[in-house]
């Protein structure tokens, strides 16, 4: 029996909060927090060649911002024994 395995992973891009007008500090109520990405299933799978993958999703939190998405990129072609990389990524507003 072949095995492949998918390795999930998740980026967050972090939140700058914009300018600050050339000061040291930033203005207050600056989103300086970056967005959070939960994966709904695990983050390794090993399936056997030939079976059906279906990703699992994942859920985005943050501070500020509501109805965020994360994005996925990557592919698994479960006809080819090797490693999957699926990779999350959200960015909010800030």
């Amino acid at each position: 029996m072949l095995r492949l395995f998918i390795m999930i992973m998740c980026s967050l891009l972090a939140s700058c909060g914009g300018s600050n007008n050339g000061t040291r500090n930033p203005p207050v109520g600056v989103d300086k927090t970056a967005p959070m990405i939960a994966l709904l299933g695990v983050n390794l799978y090993t399936l056997t060649v030939g079976s059906v993958y279906v990703d699992a999703g994942s859920k985005v939190t943050d501070n500020v911002d509501v109805g965020l998405v994360a994005t996925m990129t990557g592919s698994v072609n479960t006809a080819v024994v090797g490693t999957y990389t699926l990779t999350y990524n959200v960015k909010d507003k800030a």
